[in-house]
């Protein structure tokens, strides 16, 4: 990992990335855009409360073109029908 950290910090400090993939909490992206966002795990057992509700709308609002959630088994709950494919 460290050495994958490593070659990782030489590329951004040699070469300019064209459209970089970009990790990141929910709670760090607060204020930010973002082309695309994408969501995993959007399940009911990881988005259930009001505070994720409040955190999944702040996610899906980064995102200035394309938002892309996945999720198996039960989507929570936050998520209308009709968004889904």
């Amino acid at each position: 990992m460290l050495k994958f950290l490593q070659q990782l910090h030489n590329v951004a400090d040699n070469d300019k990335i064209e459209n970089p993939a970009i990790i990141s909490t929910i709670y760090l992206c607060k204020g930010l855009e973002f082309d695309s966002v994408i969501i995993p795990n959007l399940t009911e057992e990881n988005f259930k409360t009001d505070l994720d509700k409040n955190n999944l709308y702040v996610a899906i609002t980064r995102a200035l073109h394309k938002f892309i959630g996945y999720f198996y088994g039960a989507v929570s709950c936050f998520v209308e029908n009709k968004y889904l494919i």
